[in-house]
C-alpha cells in the first residue's frame, strides 16, 4: 500500500495503508500536511490454498516462516481455525486518509 502525492501548495495527498493508523497520522502530520479526511475499511480475504496461506502469515512482520516444514503442525492448527468453503478465511484492515499540502 502506498501514498500517491500531488506536489506544490494546495495539492492533495492520499494513502491506503495496512498498518499503524497511529503511526500513518504521525507520518502524515510529519510531513506538512493537513489530514482531510481519514476512513476505516475491514473485510475479510480468501486464500484458496495452504500454501496461499503459509505465504500470507509468513509475510506479516514477527510471524515466522509457515512455508518451512517445520511449521507444519502450526500451519494445519491455523488452517483448521480459518477453514471456510473456499479455503481459508484472514481478517483484513485497510486505512485511508487524504490531505492537503500547505
Amino acid at each position: 500500500m502506498g501514498t500517491v502525492c500531488t506536489r506544490g501548495p494546495g495539492g492533495l495527498a492520499a494513502g491506503l495503508h495496512t498498518g499503524d493508523a497511529e503511526r500513518i497520522l504521525d507520518r502524515v502530520k510529519r510531513a506538512g500536511l493537513r489530514l482531510m479526511e481519514t476512513r476505516e475499511f475491514t473485510g475479510v480475504e480468501i486464500l484458496p490454498t495452504r500454501e496461499d496461506l503459509a505465504l500470507y502469515l509468513s509475510w506479516i512482520p514477527g510471524f515466522p516462516d509457515y512455508t518451512q516444514p517445520e511449521l507444519e503442525p502450526e500451519l494445519g492448527r491455523i488452517a483448521a481455525e480459518r477453514r471456510c468453503d473456499r479455503g481459508s478465511a484472514v481478517d483484513r484492515w485497510w486505512y485511508m486518509w487524504v490531505a492537503r499540502r500547505e
